[in-house]
Protein backbone atom coordinates (compact mmCIF):
# COMPACT_ATOMS: atom_id res chain seq x y z
CA UNK A 1 0.00 0.00 0.00
CA UNK A 2 3.28 2.64 0.61
CA UNK A 3 4.77 1.57 -2.42
CA UNK A 4 0.91 2.71 -3.90
CA UNK A 5 0.58 5.95 -2.24
CA UNK A 6 3.91 6.99 -3.31
CA UNK A 7 3.23 6.10 -6.68
CA UNK A 8 0.43 7.90 -6.95
CA UNK A 9 1.84 10.79 -5.37
CA UNK A 10 5.11 10.99 -7.77
CA UNK A 11 2.53 10.55 -10.78
CA UNK A 12 0.55 12.96 -9.32
CA UNK A 13 3.61 15.79 -8.44
CA UNK A 14 4.75 14.68 -12.30
CA UNK A 15 1.18 15.08 -14.07
CA UNK A 16 0.94 18.63 -11.88
CA UNK A 17 4.56 19.79 -13.98
CA UNK A 18 3.25 18.63 -17.35
CA UNK A 19 -0.11 20.41 -17.15
CA UNK A 20 1.55 23.84 -16.19
CA UNK A 21 4.15 23.56 -19.00
CA UNK A 22 2.12 22.31 -21.86
CA UNK A 23 -0.78 24.30 -21.42
CA UNK A 24 1.27 27.95 -19.29
CA UNK A 25 3.85 27.47 -21.54
CA UNK A 26 3.43 25.25 -24.55
CA UNK A 27 0.31 26.92 -25.62
CA UNK A 28 2.27 30.46 -26.00
CA UNK A 29 5.14 28.88 -28.13
CA UNK A 30 4.92 25.27 -29.68
CA UNK A 31 1.06 24.86 -29.69
CA UNK A 32 -0.13 28.70 -30.38
CA UNK A 33 -2.39 29.12 -32.64
CA UNK A 34 0.11 31.32 -34.34
CA UNK A 35 2.06 28.62 -35.40
CA UNK A 36 -0.66 26.60 -36.63
CA UNK A 37 -0.87 26.81 -39.99
CA UNK A 38 3.23 26.07 -40.21
CA UNK A 39 3.27 23.43 -37.99
CA UNK A 40 0.39 21.86 -39.91
CA UNK A 41 2.19 21.93 -43.42
CA UNK A 42 5.00 20.83 -42.04
CA UNK A 43 3.60 17.72 -40.56
CA UNK A 44 1.82 17.36 -44.18
CA UNK A 45 5.49 18.03 -45.93
CA UNK A 46 7.40 14.78 -43.82
CA UNK A 47 4.11 11.93 -44.27
CA UNK A 48 4.32 13.00 -47.79
CA UNK A 49 7.90 13.87 -48.29
CA UNK A 50 7.58 16.70 -49.62
CA UNK A 51 9.61 20.10 -49.84
CA UNK A 52 9.06 22.43 -46.99
CA UNK A 53 8.23 25.77 -48.42
CA UNK A 54 11.32 27.24 -49.42
CA UNK A 55 13.38 24.28 -48.61
CA UNK A 56 14.11 21.64 -45.64
CA UNK A 57 17.72 23.56 -44.82
CA UNK A 58 16.32 26.49 -45.14
CA UNK A 59 13.64 26.50 -42.68
CA UNK A 60 15.73 24.73 -39.88
CA UNK A 61 14.08 21.47 -40.75
CA UNK A 62 17.05 19.63 -42.75
CA UNK A 63 16.82 15.84 -41.84
CA UNK A 64 13.09 16.31 -40.86
CA UNK A 65 11.61 14.03 -43.27
CA UNK A 66 13.26 11.14 -41.57
CA UNK A 67 12.49 11.44 -37.88
CA UNK A 68 9.04 10.10 -38.96
CA UNK A 69 7.90 7.54 -36.18
CA UNK A 70 5.95 10.35 -34.23
CA UNK A 71 4.81 12.00 -37.29
CA UNK A 72 3.78 8.32 -39.03
CA UNK A 73 1.62 7.91 -35.40
CA UNK A 74 0.28 11.01 -35.13
CA UNK A 75 -1.05 10.73 -38.82
CA UNK A 76 -2.66 7.34 -38.27
CA UNK A 77 -4.02 8.06 -34.99
CA UNK A 78 -5.94 11.11 -36.56
CA UNK A 79 -7.10 8.98 -39.62
CA UNK A 80 -8.44 6.55 -37.23
CA UNK A 81 -10.01 8.81 -34.72
CA UNK A 82 -11.02 12.06 -36.20
CA UNK A 83 -9.06 13.91 -33.45
CA UNK A 84 -6.82 16.79 -34.83
CA UNK A 85 -3.13 16.56 -35.30
CA UNK A 86 -2.66 19.80 -33.19
CA UNK A 87 -4.45 17.94 -30.05
CA UNK A 88 -2.53 14.40 -30.73
CA UNK A 89 0.71 16.07 -30.79
CA UNK A 90 0.02 17.98 -27.75
CA UNK A 91 -1.32 14.48 -26.30
CA UNK A 92 1.69 12.76 -27.63
CA UNK A 93 4.22 15.63 -25.51
CA UNK A 94 2.13 15.37 -21.99
CA UNK A 95 2.49 11.54 -21.84
CA UNK A 96 5.64 10.94 -23.05
CA UNK A 97 7.03 14.04 -20.33
CA UNK A 98 5.14 12.33 -17.78
CA UNK A 99 6.03 9.07 -18.16
CA UNK A 100 9.75 10.18 -18.56
CA UNK A 101 9.55 11.93 -14.97
CA UNK A 102 7.95 9.22 -13.48
CA UNK A 103 10.09 6.46 -15.12
CA UNK A 104 12.97 8.84 -14.35
CA UNK A 105 12.36 8.81 -10.80
CA UNK A 106 12.09 5.04 -10.56
CA UNK A 107 15.43 4.55 -12.41
CA UNK A 108 17.86 6.19 -9.89
CA UNK A 109 16.40 4.74 -7.40
CA UNK A 110 19.01 1.95 -7.33
CA UNK A 111 21.67 4.21 -6.46
CA UNK A 112 19.48 7.26 -4.33
CA UNK A 113 17.18 7.45 -2.18
CA UNK A 114 13.72 8.77 -3.66
CA UNK A 115 14.09 12.15 -2.67
CA UNK A 116 17.01 12.99 -5.08
CA UNK A 117 15.32 11.35 -7.53
CA UNK A 118 12.61 14.09 -6.97
CA UNK A 119 15.60 16.58 -7.16
CA UNK A 120 15.98 15.24 -10.61
CA UNK A 121 12.70 16.07 -11.46
CA UNK A 122 12.25 19.57 -10.02
CA UNK A 123 15.53 20.32 -11.94
CA UNK A 124 14.09 19.11 -15.17
CA UNK A 125 10.88 20.80 -14.91
CA UNK A 126 12.91 24.02 -13.93
CA UNK A 127 14.43 23.49 -17.63
CA UNK A 128 11.13 22.53 -19.29
CA UNK A 129 10.18 26.05 -20.39
CA UNK A 130 13.95 26.40 -22.38
CA UNK A 131 12.80 23.59 -23.99
CA UNK A 132 9.65 25.10 -25.72
CA UNK A 133 11.90 27.80 -27.22
CA UNK A 134 13.46 28.95 -30.46
CA UNK A 135 10.95 26.40 -32.78
CA UNK A 136 7.38 25.34 -33.92
CA UNK A 137 7.63 21.93 -34.41
CA UNK A 138 9.37 19.30 -32.68
CA UNK A 139 7.53 16.20 -31.65
CA UNK A 140 10.56 13.98 -31.50
CA UNK A 141 12.16 15.58 -28.99
CA UNK A 142 9.93 14.56 -25.93
CA UNK A 143 9.54 11.02 -27.13
CA UNK A 144 12.87 10.88 -28.16
CA UNK A 145 14.24 11.30 -24.32
CA UNK A 146 11.68 8.85 -23.41
CA UNK A 147 13.47 6.52 -25.30
CA UNK A 148 17.35 7.68 -24.43
CA UNK A 149 15.94 6.62 -20.75
CA UNK A 150 14.35 3.52 -21.61
CA UNK A 151 18.26 2.24 -23.33
CA UNK A 152 19.90 3.49 -20.78
CA UNK A 153 17.68 1.43 -18.48
CA UNK A 154 18.24 -1.63 -20.80
CA UNK A 155 22.25 -0.70 -20.97
CA UNK A 156 22.30 -0.83 -16.91
CA UNK A 157 20.40 -4.22 -16.74
CA UNK A 158 22.63 -5.48 -19.79
CA UNK A 159 19.61 -6.58 -21.45
CA UNK A 160 20.72 -6.37 -24.92
CA UNK A 161 17.29 -7.31 -26.39
CA UNK A 162 15.49 -4.42 -25.61
CA UNK A 163 18.50 -2.79 -26.47
CA UNK A 164 17.89 -3.48 -30.05
CA UNK A 165 14.28 -3.04 -29.89
CA UNK A 166 14.38 0.29 -27.85
CA UNK A 167 17.30 1.34 -30.50
CA UNK A 168 15.45 0.61 -33.73
CA UNK A 169 12.49 2.12 -32.47
CA UNK A 170 14.95 5.27 -31.16
CA UNK A 171 15.70 5.79 -34.69
CA UNK A 172 12.74 5.79 -36.27
CA UNK A 173 11.99 8.61 -34.10
CA UNK A 174 15.32 11.05 -34.32
CA UNK A 175 18.48 9.29 -36.37
CA UNK A 176 20.55 11.09 -33.37
CA UNK A 177 19.84 8.06 -31.45
CA UNK A 178 22.63 5.91 -34.00
CA UNK A 179 25.61 6.62 -31.79
CA UNK A 180 23.50 5.40 -28.86
CA UNK A 181 25.22 1.57 -28.92
CA UNK A 182 28.69 3.55 -27.95
CA UNK A 183 27.08 3.86 -24.37
CA UNK A 184 27.30 0.01 -24.09
CA UNK A 185 30.06 -0.25 -24.56
CA UNK A 186 31.35 2.14 -22.26
CA UNK A 187 28.89 0.67 -19.44
CA UNK A 188 30.09 -3.05 -19.89
CA UNK A 189 33.90 -3.10 -21.39
CA UNK A 190 36.29 -4.45 -19.23
CA UNK A 191 39.53 -6.41 -19.45
CA UNK A 192 37.65 -9.66 -19.24
CA UNK A 193 34.78 -9.39 -21.51
CA UNK A 194 36.17 -7.02 -24.16
CA UNK A 195 35.60 -9.33 -27.29
CA UNK A 196 31.86 -9.90 -25.90
CA UNK A 197 30.92 -6.45 -25.41
CA UNK A 198 32.38 -5.02 -28.90
CA UNK A 199 31.06 -8.34 -30.79
CA UNK A 200 27.83 -6.82 -29.40
CA UNK A 201 28.19 -3.31 -29.65
CA UNK A 202 29.13 -3.85 -33.16
CA UNK A 203 25.75 -5.77 -33.72
CA UNK A 204 24.09 -2.75 -32.15
CA UNK A 205 25.61 -0.39 -34.62
CA UNK A 206 25.26 -2.57 -37.30
CA UNK A 207 21.22 -2.29 -36.48
CA UNK A 208 21.36 1.56 -35.91
CA UNK A 209 23.05 2.90 -38.71
CA UNK A 210 21.00 -0.17 -40.96
CA UNK A 211 17.88 1.88 -39.52
CA UNK A 212 19.50 5.02 -40.23
CA UNK A 213 20.71 4.31 -43.91
CA UNK A 214 17.48 2.64 -45.07
CA UNK A 215 15.35 5.62 -43.81
CA UNK A 216 18.00 7.72 -46.45
CA UNK A 217 17.17 5.53 -48.99
CA UNK A 218 13.34 5.07 -49.05
CA UNK A 219 12.70 8.96 -47.77
CA UNK A 220 15.35 10.61 -49.77
CA UNK A 221 16.42 14.25 -51.08
CA UNK A 222 15.61 15.84 -47.08
CA UNK A 223 18.76 15.29 -45.41
CA UNK A 224 21.72 17.59 -46.58
CA UNK A 225 25.23 18.30 -45.53
CA UNK A 226 25.47 20.47 -42.63
CA UNK A 227 28.60 22.92 -42.30
CA UNK A 228 30.43 22.79 -38.81
CA UNK A 229 32.17 26.39 -39.79
CA UNK A 230 28.77 27.55 -40.13
CA UNK A 231 27.11 25.69 -37.05
CA UNK A 232 30.19 27.29 -34.33
CA UNK A 233 29.96 30.66 -36.03
CA UNK A 234 25.90 30.68 -35.35
CA UNK A 235 26.21 28.93 -31.70
CA UNK A 236 29.05 31.60 -31.23
CA UNK A 237 27.10 34.69 -32.17
CA UNK A 238 24.09 33.06 -30.09
CA UNK A 239 26.25 32.35 -27.19
CA UNK A 240 27.57 36.26 -27.60
CA UNK A 241 24.05 37.65 -27.90
CA UNK A 242 22.43 35.55 -24.98
CA UNK A 243 25.53 35.28 -22.73
CA UNK A 244 24.17 34.10 -19.28
CA UNK A 245 20.99 33.34 -20.47
CA UNK A 246 22.30 31.07 -22.72
CA UNK A 247 19.80 27.74 -22.19
CA UNK A 248 22.98 25.23 -22.63
CA UNK A 249 25.01 27.12 -19.22
CA UNK A 250 21.56 27.21 -17.60
CA UNK A 251 20.97 23.65 -18.11
CA UNK A 252 24.75 22.20 -17.09
CA UNK A 253 26.55 24.68 -15.29
CA UNK A 254 25.38 23.24 -11.82
CA UNK A 255 25.42 19.35 -13.38
CA UNK A 256 28.89 19.80 -14.55
CA UNK A 257 29.90 20.81 -11.45
CA UNK A 258 28.63 18.13 -9.60
CA UNK A 259 30.05 15.85 -12.22
CA UNK A 260 33.23 16.87 -11.08
CA UNK A 261 32.82 16.21 -7.49
CA UNK A 262 31.12 12.76 -8.00
CA UNK A 263 32.88 11.42 -10.15
CA UNK A 264 35.50 9.59 -7.70
CA UNK A 265 32.46 7.79 -6.29
CA UNK A 266 30.36 6.25 -9.22
CA UNK A 267 29.91 3.49 -10.53
CA UNK A 268 31.26 2.08 -14.32
CA UNK A 269 27.78 2.99 -15.77
CA UNK A 270 27.36 6.24 -13.95
CA UNK A 271 30.55 7.11 -15.29
CA UNK A 272 30.25 5.92 -19.17
CA UNK A 273 26.71 7.82 -19.29
CA UNK A 274 28.46 10.98 -18.61
CA UNK A 275 31.08 10.43 -21.03
CA UNK A 276 29.14 9.39 -23.72
CA UNK A 277 26.20 11.96 -23.00
CA UNK A 278 29.45 14.73 -23.19
CA UNK A 279 30.84 13.56 -25.95
CA UNK A 280 27.49 13.71 -27.90
CA UNK A 281 26.92 17.10 -26.38
CA UNK A 282 30.51 18.51 -27.31
CA UNK A 283 30.28 16.46 -30.57
CA UNK A 284 27.34 16.49 -33.02
CA UNK A 285 24.66 18.82 -30.87
CA UNK A 286 27.40 21.49 -30.41
CA UNK A 287 29.45 21.44 -33.90
CA UNK A 288 25.89 20.32 -36.29
CA UNK A 289 23.13 21.94 -34.36
CA UNK A 290 21.49 24.79 -33.42
CA UNK A 291 22.85 24.84 -29.48
CA UNK A 292 20.51 27.12 -27.87
CA UNK A 293 17.98 24.61 -28.39
CA UNK A 294 18.42 22.59 -25.09
CA UNK A 295 15.43 19.93 -25.75
CA UNK A 296 18.03 18.23 -28.33
CA UNK A 297 20.22 18.14 -24.76
CA UNK A 298 17.95 16.57 -22.47
CA UNK A 299 18.77 13.13 -23.21
CA UNK A 300 22.02 13.87 -22.06
CA UNK A 301 21.27 15.44 -19.38
CA UNK A 302 19.35 12.90 -18.09
CA UNK A 303 22.63 10.75 -18.53
CA UNK A 304 24.92 12.73 -16.79
CA UNK A 305 22.51 12.82 -13.58
CA UNK A 306 23.61 9.68 -11.92
CA UNK A 307 26.81 11.22 -12.02
CA UNK A 308 25.80 14.67 -10.61
CA UNK A 309 23.59 13.26 -7.84
CA UNK A 310 26.22 11.54 -6.26
CA UNK A 311 28.06 14.57 -6.28
CA UNK A 312 25.31 16.30 -5.12
CA UNK A 313 25.41 13.25 -2.23
CA UNK A 314 29.02 14.45 -1.66
CA UNK A 315 27.89 17.88 -0.97
CA UNK A 316 25.29 17.24 1.38
CA UNK A 317 26.81 14.89 3.47
CA UNK A 318 29.79 17.28 4.08
CA UNK A 319 27.35 20.33 5.05
CA UNK A 320 25.15 17.62 7.32
CA UNK A 321 21.84 18.19 5.21
CA UNK A 322 21.85 14.65 3.61
CA UNK A 323 20.43 12.98 6.49
CA UNK A 324 17.41 15.02 6.15
CA UNK A 325 16.82 13.54 2.47
CA UNK A 326 16.60 9.61 3.47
Amino acid sequence: MRMLRDLSLLVLLCGIIVIIQSNYVGDLTIYSLENATKRAELHRAIVENEPYRGGWVENKVNGANIRILTVYAVEFAGSVTGVSHARLYKFLDMTTILATLVLLVLFLKKWFPVEYGLIAVLFLAALMPLTYAFHYFHPWDRPGVLLWLLFAWAVREDRIGWCALILFVSVLNKFDSVALPGLYFLAHVSQANWKTVALRTMGLFILSIGTYAALRIGIPDGVFPRSIAESIARNLGHLQKLKITYPPILGFALPLILVFIGWRRSDQFSRAAFVFGFLILIGPLMLTSHFQEIRTQIGVMVLMLPVALTGLQSVLARTGSANHLK
